[in-house]
């Protein structure tokens, strides 16, 4: 073991462990017929998870079959052949290891590690300290705490995903995702979802809905239970799914597309109320952008659709597939709130509440910006916008037990629920 690790000098620990030494490996690709350069470095991490989409890619598909009668669910992995043009164009939101006991997880430049089953997490940033010698967990609980949760969420993930074929699968440990209402934790593409469920008697055919973000471990919230327990009162469903912290990236949209056309196969209306609290705001912003025609209206409680304002460009990069600076060029094409024109074009309607102090969030750049790209277009009588005085990114109550956007989601989601 010693020998082993001093090979790879300056990294620690070599095979089995998931320190650098044990993962860090070169990719060395060679086609002559379809890369251009010879001969030069990518510094991009990568994944050997990255080798099936790379390959579907250069064959001209982004879906694999195995056999007929089962659904197979897209590889997860980003496919590197923009690496192969111009370098930094990949970033992964997420890497995570586990092997023999010893754990890892890798977000942006921050790495989370543990040699062993029972060792305590070590925490290192590998932009400044790829060898791992300055173990920063104490001075980051924050981080820690944040990287621990994702370890673990994964691990129920890929555990579930591993048996769900199996007649005698074992109960989950956990369950899927806790409710604060009644309703039902399920599984979309291998990702915990849920939906809200009305009374029996009050349920409807299409059943109408609120396509809820972000549905996160946490979310919904009890600061929410009076709104969700108004929309279930009228009749009115509310469903989402967790797909991390996505930031409005098209791999979050490829995870509500999979949960919008469960619902439908389910007989949920084919034109869903979309609903974004905070940060999902960019989720359902970004989704309706692409999909204006399967939306019935976009209600927010102080909803992120600038990604610049937050989380900021260097923190959403990763969940894009890409470094900041390749992000920050393609801003006018990813960024939600450069895509809202197309919600006024499509004449969706819109109502948000926001606070006039938020500084998290700040009301100009998001909801008035939204507000302001709807007149532009001459479509300002679409969207009410509510100010709340005084308020910043909190829990005041007013912005859960918010009437006027209650009315409005009731309202949109009850139109005609076809096209």
């Amino acid at each position: 073991p010693g020998w082993s690790t001093v090979c790879n000098t300056p990294f620690r620990r070599h095979k089995t462990w998931v320190h650098e030494g044990g993962i860090s490996t070169p990719l060395i690709v060679s086609w002559p017929n379809g890369i251009a350069a010879r001969n030069e470095l990518r510094h991009a991490a990568a994944h050997t998870i990255d080798i099936v989409p790379t390959i579907l890619e250069v064959a001209g598909t982004d879906r694999i079959r195995i056999w007929d009668n089962v659904p197979t669910p897209l590889p997860p992995g980003l496919s590197l052949v923009p690496e192969f043009e111009a370098p930094e164009q990949i970033a992964h939101a997420e890497l995570w290891w586990w092997h023999e006991g010893n754990r890892a997880i890798r977000r942006g430049d921050w790495k989370l590690v543990a040699a062993g089953e029972n060792a305590s997490w070590e925490l290192y940033n590998v932009a400044v300290d790829r060898a791992e010698t300055n173990n920063v967990a104490a001075e980051h609980p924050d981080i820690v705490q944040s990287l621990d949760q994702a370890w673990n969420e994964r691990v129920r993930e890929f555990q579930r995903l591993a048996t769900a074929d199996l007649e005698d699968a074992p109960v989950a440990a956990e369950p899927i995702k806790s409710l604060i209402l009644p309703g039902e934790a399920f599984l979309v593409a291998g990702r915990p979802a849920f939906v809200f469920l009305p009374a029996d008697e009050l349920r409807q055919t299409p059943q109408p809905w609120v396509l809820y973000a972000p549905t996160l471990p946490g979310y919904p919230d009890t600061h929410e239970q009076w709104m969700h327990e108004q929309f279930l009162a009228a009749g009115i469903a509310v469903a989402g799914i967790d797909v991390g912290e996505a930031y409005g990236s098209p791999w979050g949209n490829e995870g509500i597309d999979a949960l919008y056309h469960t619902m439908v196969e389910r007989g949920y209306a084919e034109r869903p109320v979309l609903l974004g609290r905070s940060r999902g705001g960019l989720w359902v912003s970004s989704w309706a952008a692409e999909n204006a025609d399967k939306v019935a209206g976009i209600a927010g409680i102080y909803p992120v659709f600038d990604l610049t304002t937050y989380p900021g460009v260097a923190n959403a990069a990763p969940s894009y597939g890409l470094t900041a600076d390749a992000l920050m060029s393609r801003l006018v094409d990813l960024n939600p709130i450069d895509r809202v024109h197309r919600l006024a074009e499509a004449d969706i309607p819109a109502c948000f509440i926001h606070g006039d102090i938020d500084e998290v969030v700040p009301l100009g750049a998001n909801s008035a910006a939204f507000t302001a790209q709807f007149e532009a277009a001459g479509k300002r009588d679409l969207v009410q916008l509510i100010v709340a005085e005084g308020q910043g990114h909190n829990y005041w109550e007013g912005f859960f037990r918010c009437q006027e956007l209650v009315d409005f989601v009731i309202e949109r989601a009850k139109e005609p629920r076809t096209q």
